[in-house]
């Protein structure tokens, strides 16, 4: 391991990332965080920077979770061995030299459970089209080849960053409900001293991050559950697009919370229209 390490970044690729939002999200944060929570990590921009920015290094929790049991995976084996993690996903993609021999790699993933490793996983997804995972209902994931991306796996050194950030949280799989009633050591998650970053899918976006995918009704619940965090003396920030049906919806769903907007950089989205500079809101229990 190199005795200098480069700041922590995300590893996988996510729509919606917040890497170029992270300050100003961050900005939003008291100076004291005791308890920090993240339901929709992701790529966890948010999280990689507090940890470069020592945020967190005096938190007595720190709570990163997904509904994606696969990517939580993911982030336990950059966690416990970042090194034999990048060597066994560099030799998957090393086999991969054509749509034959990636639609093999792919068919392992979702077909033979022995198979469905990190390290496939993070080969798959850097050799997928646009670097993007995307799961159909049936729950296989479907991202085609994508065989003008160059240099397949970053350096080593990216997963032993991500690895030194990682090394004091909890990593759950687990949907967002569970937080409200759930406890650590005794004592409810949400309470004053807690700060919680909620990043989910877009309203009216792409979902199918896993068969599950994310509905109206979920968009809806996890609004009244950022309302009731927020009444259990939890710090909430939510990050949400800037289209007038989110606004309405939060509106309806969490009325006290306030709307922040700013605008994000966006590459990648299905639909020409949202991409480049769009409006993106930051929606806080407080007014910082």
């Amino acid at each position: 391991m190199s005795s200098v390490l480069p700041d922590a970044q995300p590893f996988v690729k996510c729509p919606g990332g917040k890497r170029r939002l992270a300050a100003q999200i961050i900005e939003r944060m008291p100076a004291q965080i005791e308890r920090y929570v993240e339901p929709f990590l992701g790529g966890g921009a948010v999280f990689f920077e507090l940890a470069n920015q020592s945020r967190l290094h005096k938190t007595e929790l720190i709570l990163l979770g997904d509904r994606d049991e696969d990517l939580i995976k993911l982030y336990e084996a950059v966690r416990t061995d970042p090194k034999a993690l990048w060597r066994n996903a560099l030799r998957v993609s090393q086999r991969i030299m054509s749509t034959i021999s990636y639609e093999h790699e792919r068919q392992l993933w979702n077909e033979v459970p022995r198979c469905r490793t990190p390290a496939r996983h993070l080969a798959l997804r850097y050799n997928g089209y646009n670097g993007l995972w995307r799961v159909a209902r049936k729950g296989t994931m479907n991202v085609a080849w994508c065989k003008e991306l160059g240099d397949r796996i970053p350096p080593l050194e990216r997963y032993e960053a991500a690895s030194w950030a990682l090394k004091n949280t909890h990593l759950v799989a687990r949907n967002f409900p569970a937080y409200t009633e759930g406890g650590w050591n005794g004592k409810p998650i949400m309470r004053p001293g807690t700060v919680v970053y909620i990043d989910p899918p877009y309203v009216g976006g792409w979902t199918n991050y896993t068969k599950h995918g994310f509905s109206t009704a979920e968009q809806i619940e996890l609004m009244q559950c950022c309302s009731a965090w927020s009444q259990m003396g939890a710090h909430v920030i939510y990050s949400q697009s800037g289209k007038e049906e989110a606004r309405e919806l939060l509106a309806a769903h969490w009325p006290d919370g306030i709307v922040h907007t700013t605008d994000a950089r966006r590459s990648i989205n299905r639909d020409g229209s949202g991409r480049g500079n769009v409006a993106e809101l930051v929606v806080t229990s407080c007014m910082k």
